[in-house]
């Protein structure tokens, strides 16, 4: 699926976001470190 994603916007900036919540605050710095990682390997 990603693939096919990067297909239909390549040339085009491609932008997304996220947010959750979560209680504890050291568990919600992995979870965003792993989301910032995902992100930059998909670009």
């Amino acid at each position: 699926m990603s693939k096919s994603l990067m297909r239909r916007y390549e040339g085009k900036t491609l932008r997304f976001g996220f947010a959750f919540a979560c209680p504890d605050p050291d568990a919600r710095r992995r979870i965003t470190f792993y989301l910032m990682e995902l992100a930059l390997d998909l670009a």
